[in-house]
């Protein structure tokens, strides 16, 4: 930290080498203010700020101030939707298909169907462009993940050696001032299981299983 100001608002503002961040002290949020924003692109410089009389901020830089009202500061109360991009499998986007993983495009597509063993990836993106590169993004697998997986702005999911079964995959974003939507997106994951696990396997298992204990028992019988 370079430098630590309180505003009128009793709030707490901090230089960075990577921006200009404030805290309210009350509910522990924090707000970041990147070059995205509007800022100078170098560093601050250590002990450069101050509150005016009218309660405007200064912070000096190595490109000269920033200077802003607090109070002027909207928050974006969009909520951005999400949408998947892309689906991946054996590190090869899924073209839609009869036979394929998917029968439409992903961005729609409510069901996937994969064979067991194999590893895919899942990319998605939210519709909010005020600052699309501050955007944040949560997800989760139901049936696999035990939490939400909050990371940061990373874009694709990655599974793998999924058991056999059907899971949901779930993703949400927040905007530029940290709005979470409120609704997630959802796609159905079915993992279809090996041959040596279907039904079909299980039936050959016993009728196997019957036949030898047949066979041993008319082997064993006298006469």
């Amino acid at each position: 930290m370079y430098q630590i100001v309180e505003d009128k608002a009793g709030l707490i503002w901090v230089t960075t080498n990577t921006g200009v961040s404030s805290l309210d002290p009350a509910t522990g949020v924090f707000r970041n203010f990147t070059p995205s924003n509007g800022l100078q692109n170098n560093n601050f410089v250590h002990q450069s700020g101050i509150r005016t009389s009218d309660g405007e901020l200064f912070f000096g830089g190595q490109q000269g101030f920033n200077y802003f009202y607090p109070a002027g500061l909207t928050t974006n109360r969009n909520v951005p939707p999400v949408v998947l991009t892309d689906l991946k499998v054996a590190n090869r986007s899924v073209v839609p298909g009869k036979g394929a993983p998917i029968t439409e495009q992903i961005s729609t597509a409510r069901d996937i169907h994969l064979n067991f063993g194999q590893n895919f990836a899942l990319s998605y993106g939210a519709l909010d462009y005020t600052l699309p590169k501050e955007n944040r993004y949560a997800y989760k697998l139901e049936g696999f993940d035990r939490d939400w997986n909050y990371v940061g702005t990373q874009n694709t999911a990655y599974y793998t050696n999924l058991d056999p079964g059907e899971y949901v995959f779930r993703v949400k974003a927040s905007n530029n001032d940290g709005v979470w939507s409120t609704t997630d997106s959802q796609v159905r994951i079915f993992v279809r299981p090996p041959v040596w696990r279907t039904v079909y396997a299980y039936i050959l298992y016993v009728l196997a299983a019957g036949g030898l204990l047949f066979y041993s028992r008319r082997r064993g019988s006298p006469g």
